[in-house]
């Protein structure tokens, strides 16, 4: 892949740390691994010294994939056996999300503080987490119905018209909460988003809803006159056709 300027800089910047703000399918991913590549080939750095953490564990095994994928590549070409044996040190390596990280550093040096390290295998599994929240889910449901709470109950209606119907509240209770909770501050998160609701004009908004709004506009206007400009040169070119056709019968 030919990479462009900005692209280049982020891949041979060493000594010193750099962010990289981009937007989704810009090529991060790819700008990394190459990243990785140069330091690997040109500077010997065993992939045991890499640290790669994302957010998902598709994320991370797509990461390793590409980097396996290159190192393949490279050693195809060069046949060399610093690149054979870091294929062979691949599976090894640090490349996982954060949980996934810390959980290492966790049995790995938990001693260090007094850890059993063996708990750390004891962990909630995803299965058991879900099963979890259903059941906490659940005892809320039943505790606010049997005090027939009015707001709640309203609110369920919006769901389902039927009382017995609680899956689509409940799955929307459960996706707001995993969402608040890759947040800092999980509490204002939710509070913040009770704001456009309270709002009654919309100079009460805060800026940055005001702004999104303010952009959208630009962007169906934008829309809106590019369709108009389409269904104008359609027109003109159906006029002109028809002109056309006129003077070919006189």
């Amino acid at each position: 892949m030919k990479h462009n300027a900005q692209q280049l800089e982020i891949i041979n910047a060493l000594g010193k740390d750099i962010i990289v703000a981009a937007s989704a399918g810009a090529g991060k991913t790819t700008v990394l691994i190459s990243r990785l590549m140069k330091r690997i080939q040109q500077d010997h750095l065993s992939v045991d010294q890499i640290c790669a953490m994302t957010f998902t564990k598709k994320a991370a095994a797509e990461m390793k994939k590409r980097l396996a994928i290159q190192l393949n590549v490279a050693y195809q070409q060069e046949h060399s056996p610093f690149l054979y044996s870091q294929l062979q040190q691949l599976e090894t390596a640090q490349i996982s999300t954060i949980h996934s990280f810390c959980l290492s550093i966790i049995s790995e040096f938990g001693y260090l503080i007094g850890f059993d390290s063996a708990r750390a295998n004891n962990l909630l599994g995803d299965d058991a987490q879900r099963l979890l929240s259903q059941q906490a889910i659940d005892q809320v449901f039943e505790v606010y119905y049997r005090k027939s709470d009015k707001t709640f109950i309203e609110l369920s209606q919006w769901f389902s018209a039927s009382p017995l119907n609680i899956k689509e509240f409940q799955s929307a209770i459960l996706r707001l909460y995993t969402t608040s909770q890759i947040h800092l501050d999980s509490s204002q998160y939710l509070d913040n988003l009770l704001v456009p609701y309270l709002a009654s004009s919309f100079e009460q908004l805060p800026e940055s809803y005001q702004e999104t709004y303010r952009h959208y506009q630009t962007i169906m206007v934008e829309k809106y006159l590019y369709l108009l400009e389409v269904a104008e040169n359609a027109f003109l070119d159906e006029t002109e056709n028809q002109v056309e056709a006129v003077y070919a019968q006189l």
